[in-house]
């Protein structure tokens, strides 16, 4: 039998709620993301490294969900390293009309760009696959709705005026600002003439 009990929780001030379910929901690791290979009815996406009474939260009732749920996808930082699941989140998110909510999502992009520091005997095709894959990334993962800045990856990033690599996180809108280069051993991005911050 149902309970007919009032939720007090949900008598006080939104403003107040608010800052309860950012509190309540905020994760301090980022929340891995991966897709839970089903039959094709129960295929989903799996959120990892989340605290199951956080999560849980979101299911209390139907008016906490759709208070508390753009709050959870502004708080944290989520963590992917698959291009098919990424794009499958994504969705998942317009569907819930949240996705102009996420503030950080990480792409730990390996199926693209798992030969950057190898050797290659053919640089030229090694330099325009990952030319094309980072091409390919903008235009798949900056949809309408998405907040600027809001998906990042790890790139290899030199300056002009330095010999020396670094790996820096940008967001996938701000690639054009850099040109992919090889030094004869390892690709990295070199900032454009201009581009510098």
């Amino acid at each position: 039998m149902a309970s007919t009990e009032e939720c007090h929780l949900l008598s006080l001030l939104p403003e107040m709620r608010n800052m309860i379910w950012n509190l309540a929901l905020a994760e301090e690791k980022p929340i891995g993301i991966h897709f839970d290979f089903g039959d094709d009815e129960e295929s989903r996406i799996v959120l990892r490294n989340t605290n199951r009474a956080r999560s849980g939260l979101l299911l209390a009732n139907h008016q906490i969900r759709e208070e508390a749920l753009s709050i959870f996808y502004a708080v944290n930082t989520f963590r992917c390293d698959k291009t098919g699941t990424a794009r499958f989140f994504l969705r998942g998110l317009a569907i819930q009309n949240v996705l102009g909510c996420l503030t950080c999502l990480k792409l730990y992009i390996t199926e693209g760009l798992s030969f950057t520091g190898r050797k290659f005997r053919d640089y030229d095709k090694a330099h325009s696959g990952l030319e094309r894959l980072t091409r390919t990334m903008v235009e798949r993962f900056v949809p309408k709705g998405v907040a600027s800045g809001a998906i990042k990856m790890p790139i290899r990033f030199r300056r002009p005026s330095s010999i020396n690599n670094r790996v820096k996180w940008i967001a996938l809108g701000e690639l054009k600002k850099y040109e992919l280069k090889n030094d004869g051993r390892n690709f990295y991005f070199l900032e454009r003439e201009g581009e510098s911050s």
